[in-house]
């Protein structure tokens, strides 16, 4: 059984306003190159993965002088850029490779939903990296770009660290197919690794969803609207991004291109079938928030319900008791009992018998 997890309220995604950064795009010549995003890492860092059936290599380098030069076209190799803010960088690498103005312009937009494009040379692509942070319960977002050539592909990412560690410790000792496959093998497993993420999201969400309805339905008065409201913002996340790059798997698959091999192409058809799981689960997500936005409101209801009906029975069983007071408070001359020793005494028993007979006739006809 998994374990019930907390779920972050105020603030479940980190996100930054998508906006802040277009001021100083406007006006500017299409293919400017701006950095949309906030810098990460100290330094943008380059490491090169070269592979092939028989040799794996790799290594880092502090410029990308010859960069391309040195790729060997007989091996797949996997360029890795950590750190998007420094353009003159990006530029050298743009014109090393031939990667037009408008594509870098994209890699470049941090808020950049999920698209592909088809060039001469290459195929380019930019999606969400999305991943759940066990400890704070956020989805931790990275915008991924990658280019994918005949022997090469390049990432680009915000900052190291990521989730393709282990796809890297994969190629490394040789497990799976990709030792023997080209380039677009890669291509199909960068992208794999991250709608593996998305359906781990999505099942963390659904098990959220699960334990907060078992806890609104063991019939606690506590508000929980707040977590609801994060529970939806989580689904129209991960919505936003998922939708767009089922999109362009498609188009992986649908666009004829001499980079994707014809034995590769179910490989993608695999991804667009968890891309499909994905979205199918989020819409039944969807409505199983709605249950729970029902669920809230009608626990508010029965507590308010209980209040007013302990207020009304309080109430009931005093009503008799004040019409009593209010007969011996009015101080007429002519009424004997204000003149009785004990009196007092005997109101106060008439008030006690008169409460209690009203509460037993009360419990007797169940209404508490």
């Amino acid at each position: 059984m998994r374990m019930k997890s907390p779920i972050n309220i105020k603030n479940p995604i980190n996100l930054k306003n998508p906006f802040s950064n277009y001021k100083a795009k406007i006006g500017k010549a299409p293919g400017s190159l701006i950095f949309s995003g906030v810098q990460k890492q100290e330094k943008v860092e380059v490491e090169v993965i070269s592979y092939n059936l028989e040799e794996y290599k790799t290594y880092d380098k502090d410029n990308i002088e010859g960069l391309r030069e040195n790729l060997k076209k007989s091996h797949v190799n996997w360029v890795n850029i950590f750190g998007l803010h420094d353009i003159g960088l990006i530029t050298k690498l743009g014109e090393q490779f031939d990667i037009d103005p408008l594509l870098l312009e994209d890699v470049l937009d941090v808020d950049h939903l999920p698209k592909v494009e088809d060039y001469e040379e290459y195929r380019f692509l930019t999606f969400k990296m999305l991943f759940y942070n066990e400890e704070t319960k956020f989805i931790e977002h990275e915008q991924v770009s990658v280019i994918l050539g005949e022997y090469y592909v390049i990432v680009f990412q915000e900052k190291r660290g990521d989730i393709f560690d282990v796809l890297r410790e994969r190629i490394q000792i040789g497990k799976g197919r990709a030792r023997g496959k080209k380039s677009d093998y890669l291509f199909y497993l960068i992208i794999d690794v991250v709608v593996d993420h998305y359906l781990y999201i999505i099942d963390n969400i659904s098990q959220d969803i699960e334990n907060l309805e078992e806890e609104l339905l063991i019939g606690t008065h506590r508000n929980e609207i707040e977590k609801i409201i994060a529970l939806k913002k989580k689904l129209n996340f991960l919505r936003k991004f998922a939708e767009p790059l089922q999109e362009s798997v498609i188009g992986i698959v649908n666009i004829k291109s001499n980079f994707i091999q014809k034995s590769n192409i179910k490989f993608f058809n695999d991804v667009n079938d968890h891309l499909n799981r994905v979205i199918q689960t989020m819409d039944a997500n969807k409505d199983a928030v709605l249950g729970l936005l029902a669920i809230n409101s009608s626990n508010q209801d029965n507590r308010l319900n209980s209040i007013m009906k302990t207020l009304t029975i309080i109430s009931t069983i005093f009503i008799p008791l004040t019409f009593i007071a209010g007969i011996y408070g009015m101080n007429f001359e002519n009424m004997p009992e204000l003149h009785s020793r004990n009196g007092y005494f005997y109101t106060l028993g008439a008030m006690v018998v008169v409460g209690i007979i009203m509460a037993i006739f009360m419990r007797k006809n169940k209404w508490f």
